[in-house]
């Protein structure tokens, strides 16, 4: 091998001519392309024009032969760069040839009823205006030679007036003309060969109405060409209008449209038999792809669906034989659905399955959000759950703070008072860590809340915050007999006061009171400061949402109100003002029967 070195000047100046040149192609595709835009349909109905305008010699079927050169090289359906076999260039000619040796006339006609409905077509898919008129021109000329040139010569005892085909004559070139200068703009190859059926089909059944009218009107009525073509022209009217009236009518039954809306949600399957099998199947299944296996199988089952299939990016299923060429495949968001059925599909049953798919989707959808939401609740379980036992685990602490402060302001000759009074808050202290400890173990498990006699625990805490300022004012008077819970007041307690303190700390010579509210419904104890009021913006979020600020009320206080509801008691500010904050905890009311009765069986 051989390998040929250059220069980098050589190999700048190659690519410089490289650009060059495919600028050049490119500039020459541009300008081929605008020039085909402009001259194609005029040469090709010229071409036509010019063969029908003389007798039916040789040189009109050269002239036909260049115009089917011609359609080849315009029509819509394969693009220009397509390769073509030889069998089917040879059937293709081969069956253009037969036509018109054996066809005559009437092959004529029918060709110009063809090119008619596409036209048709390609006017409804067409959103430029100068390229909408340039086809609009070319099916005017189109409808001018049907009618006045080439039905006429299938009736030789029938002629059109002299002074129409002079006007005929003279007036198509004007308007090829016309088309030429109209200069449309080149169309990209995916609008150029874009073609609505359905316009199609209704511009060819016109088309061949007016021609097959034109001769029954001729031949039953004995009149002129002319006067046969405005009967058919007027008749074809009067149809249309009276399909327009029954199509949309404004009062009355509900119009051919919704008998066709009809017929197309119920091609091949049942609508509302479909839509409650796919919800039965909803809601049998939870998980989205288990549903879309379920949809697909529904789909699958439809006598003309072949082979169905889904797509997401967590998954994929198939249902049926393997895919033989492209399916249909419908869209939506992330999800895909691929279906094919045993013949190709009609328009009608596109439209029914991308509803059908659509539905599914829909299904998929909020199958999809409801997995969201699982996992979303989940994730808050564990999120509350260890809120919880942090919440525990800091009033465990605020409480040991408590003991060793007290042994810190204690002189030596109290020594033996501290002993005695850890000695009591010890076995509390370890059965409040053990209940954290359950929780932690099994956080799904609700544990019974462990009942203290009243008089037991309000000493307990007056002995761990009496040194720290905290004064005490009131206290059961039930004896052993009257019973809290006693993690919920403790966890309530040492919260309510733990803020009260802190804000002591920022705002000095505050009193901090702990008031025991005894009543019928049950116990209850009020904390009070002296400090300033809470702000009203913390206080709409107080018990409900996070709303820490830096005197301490935050998350603790909604812990603690969550708690206090789950025990059937209530947490709320019942003072709010400067110099008398006052916060409560309260049984419910909704408790308050439930407890009285627990009392008095007790």
């Amino acid at each position: 091998m051989i390998r040929v070195l250059q220069s980098p000047d050589q190999t700048n100046a190659n690519n410089v001519s490289g650009a060059r040149t495919t600028a050049a192609a490119d500039m020459h595709g541009l300008l081929g392309g605008a020039l085909w835009a402009m001259a194609g349909l005029p040469l090709l109905i010229g071409t036509l024009f010019l063969a029908t305008i003389g007798r039916a010699d040789a040189g009109s079927r050269a002239l036909l032969l260049a115009h089917f050169g011609l359609f080849l090289l315009w029509q819509p359906f394969f693009s220009r760069g397509a390769s073509v076999r030889l069998t089917t260039l040879l059937a293709v000619a081969g069956g253009l040839i037969a036509a018109m040796v054996l066809g005559g006339q009437w092959f004529v006609v029918l060709w110009m009823c063809v090119l008619i409905g596409i036209l048709g077509g390609r006017i409804s898919g067409t959103e430029l205006r100068r390229t909408r008129t340039h086809l609009l021109g070319a099916l005017f000329c189109l409808l001018v030679l049907l009618l006045f040139r080439a039905v006429p010569a299938l009736l030789s005892t029938q002629t059109v007036p002299e002074p129409l085909l002079y006007a005929v004559n003279l007036g198509l070139p004007v308007v090829l003309a016309a088309m030429l200068l109209l200069r449309p703009a080149a169309e990209l190859e995916r609008e150029a060969r874009g073609l609505d059926f359905f316009y199609s089909l209704l511009s060819f059944q016109l088309a061949v109405s007016l021609v097959l009218g034109t001769l029954v009107a001729t031949s039953v009525s004995g009149a002129g060409y002319f006067e046969a073509l405005l009967i058919t022209v007027f008749t074809v009217a009067l149809a249309l209008l009276a399909l327009a009236l029954l199509w949309n009518p404004s009062h009355g039954f509900s119009g051919l449209r919704s008998y066709l809306s009809r017929y197309i949600l119920s091609v091949g399957v049942p609508f509302e038999g479909f839509l409650q099998d796919l919800a039965a199947r909803a809601d049998r299944v939870g998980d989205p792809q288990a549903f879309m296996d379920a949809a697909i199988a529904l789909l699958e089952d439809l006598p003309w669906v072949r082979a169905a299939g889904w797509r997401t990016e967590n998954g994929e299923g198939h249902r049926g034989p393997a895919f033989v060429d492209e399916p249909l495949m419908f869209a939506f968001h992330d999800l895909q659905i691929m279906l094919q059925t045993i013949n190709p599909a009609t328009p009608a049953v596109v439209l029914h399955v991308r509803l059908l798919t659509q539905l599914i989707a829909e299904f998929h959808a909020g199958k999809c959000r409801e997995l969201q939401l699982r996992q979303n609740a989940y994730m808050q379980a564990v999120h509350e759950t260890g809120a919880r036992l942090t919440h525990d685990i800091k009033n465990l602490l605020q409480s040991l703070v408590s003991l060793t402060s007290a042994g810190q302001l204690m002189e030596d000759e109290q020594a033996g008072d501290y002993a005695r009074m850890v000695k009591r808050q010890l076995p509390l202290l370890s059965q409040r860590l053990q209940g954290t400890l359950e929780k932690l173990r099994a956080p799904s498990a609700q544990s019974a809340e462990v009942q203290s006699p009243s008089l037991q625990w309000w000493s307990a805490l007056e002995t761990r915050y009496l040194e720290r300022g905290v004064k005490f004012i009131g206290h059961p008077t039930d004896g052993a007999d009257r019973v809290l819970p006693r993690q919920l007041f403790d966890s309530v307690a040492e919260n309510l006061l733990d803020n009260a303190l802190r804000k002591r700390a920022l705002e000095r010579d505050i009193a901090v009171i702990l008031r025991w509210v005894p009543n019928e419904a049950g116990p209850g104890f009020e904390v009070e400061d002296g400090g300033s009021a809470v702000p009203q913006e913390v206080v709409q979020r107080l018990f409900l949402h996070p709303a820490s600020t830096m005197k301490g009320l935050g998350i603790g206080l909604m812990q603690a109100a969550a708690q206090a509801r789950q025990q059937g008691y209530r947490l709320s500010l019942l003072g709010n003002r400067g110099g008398q904050v006052i916060f409560r905890l309260q049984p419910a009311p909704e408790s308050a029967a439930s407890y009285g009765t627990a009392v008095r069986a007790s």
